[in-house]
């Protein structure tokens, strides 16, 4: 199949029409020149160039600048070109050349989309780059996301040069006589991504030379994998709740679908004993917690509890008047309302309520320990705080979370939860004490 043939089957693919108004990207390299030169031979209605000077090269950036708005003038596209200081937004960001360049170009180029009300963003991307973009992140480490590398259409983005080889490229540019510039950046072994191309990609055709070509199927077979995939685990995902803004509640397993669809999505995140977590939620070993690189797991009595890996951090603060307010992560503040006030409240949510003629200041917020004893509401005798939060089913997770209030050497509530029966509103209560945490 020739270049034209798989130029247009790419087309196909991608659903392109005539009529769709499409930017190219043009760094004025060969891969870019070739994509110009095949959008300009399929007469699109309307075709915009954008390039890119990243002002790393000196006059070479220049000189690729030149070369691409003269082309853009004989084709008689619309030029679009901007230019960066990308080692100074490298350095002010704690990142790569290479990464401030991919942030800097793709950014513009949403905002070109945009404001030109453009269809799709077309980059040059071909078969080699396909290849070098797995290798790479099978080296960083993946999942099976990563093995797909490059997709042809990724929403706005589109890559119609995906089935072509570097030599293609190279061939039609020669049969074109298509002007392009050579990077010599490019053939720096400093990067990573250069190594893979010139050092170690022909390592491997020297123990297959059809190495290229198996790499690149592979892919394309992950992608059609993939797909097939989430669609077969959406729904058992979608049973998954969100818990607040960070945390998700997983139904333990029930069957062998939920087990595995369980296994790869724990594993995507980076967890690797995923048998042993599948094993604890069927033999409901209940408070059994397990750790990834950022996370946290805890199998709980009715499913398994998955949550970023902070540190917990409850500062103790002391409030000196019921007109303070308690820092972040606890963040409590307190009100003073009449009786009659309380008694026609509906919503009690994260409240606890004291007698104001019993409760005192100063009083102190902080994280609950083993030792710790109060009279919940109604009990005639006093109970460990930790029995309390047990008896009340509370996660290990929220546990840690849990904070209580102090007052004259004793605790008068469990946030989230309960006051002491010492301090509880009766009729002969005048005046009352919210105290409103963001707690549970």
């Amino acid at each position: 199949m020739n270049i034209r043939d798989v130029w247009n089957e790419a087309l196909r693919e991608i659903g392109l029409q005539s009529n769709d108004k499409i930017l190219l990207a043009i760094s004025g390299g060969v891969d870019s020149m070739v994509l110009l030169d095949l959008f300009h031979r399929a007469h699109f209605t309307e075709l915009h160039i954008a390039h890119v000077n990243f002002g790393l090269r000196g006059s070479e950036s220049d000189a690729d600048q030149a070369l691409v708005e003269k082309r853009a003038l004989e084709l008689g596209m619309k030029f679009h070109v901007r230019q960066f200081d990308t080692e100074k937004y490298a350095s002010e960001n704690g990142i790569s050349i290479q990464m401030a360049a991919r942030e800097l170009r793709y950014a513009w180029f949403d905002e070109l989309m945009h404001a030109e009300k453009l269809d799709y963003l077309a980059t040059a991307h071909h078969r080699d780059d396909q290849v070098e973009t797995v290798l790479q992140n099978m080296v960083r480490g993946t999942k099976r996301k990563g093995l797909e590398g490059i997709r042809m259409v990724d929403e706005k983005r589109i890559r119609p040069l995906l089935r072509m080889t570097k030599s293609d490229i190279r061939n039609y540019a020669e049969m074109r006589q298509l002007a392009y510039r050579e990077d010599e950046s490019n053939f720096s072994l400093k990067y990573h991504r250069n190594q893979l191309r010139l050092v170690v990609i022909p390592e491997l055709e020297q123990i297959n030379p059809a190495a290229r070509s198996h790499i690149a199927d592979m892919a394309s077979f992950f992608q059609r994998y993939n797909y097939v995939v989430n669609q077969l685990l959406e729904p058992i995902y979608n049973s998954y709740e969100k818990d607040g803004a960070d945390r998700i509640r997983i139904p333990k397993p029930e069957n062998a679908s939920s087990a595995l669809a369980l296994e790869l999505f724990l594993h995507e995140r980076g967890f690797t004993r995923t048998d042993q977590i599948l094993r604890a939620a069927q033999e409901a070993e209940t408070g059994r917690f397990f750790e990834s690189g950022n996370e946290r797991l805890l199998v709980d009595r009715t499913a398994l509890i998955l949550e970023p890996l902070n540190e917990i951090s409850i500062s103790e603060f002391v409030f000196q008047s019921h007109t303070e307010t308690s820092p972040e992560p606890l963040l409590l503040n307190w009100e003073l309302i009449t009786k009659e006030q309380f008694d026609s409240m509906s919503d009690f949510t994260d409240v606890l309520a004291f007698a104001a003629e019993v409760l005192t200041f100063p009083v102190t917020l902080r994280r609950w320990t083993d030792g710790d004893r109060f009279q919940p509401l109604g009990l005639g005798g006093t109970k460990k705080v930790k029995d309390f939060l047990t008896d009340r089913k509370v996660n290990r997770f929220d546990k840690e979370r849990t904070a209580v209030l102090v007052a004259d050497g004793a605790i008068i509530g469990v946030l989230g939860h309960q006051i002491d029966d010492r301090y509880k509103v009766v009729e002969t209560t005048k005046m009352v004490y919210l105290a409103r945490s963001n707690a549970q």
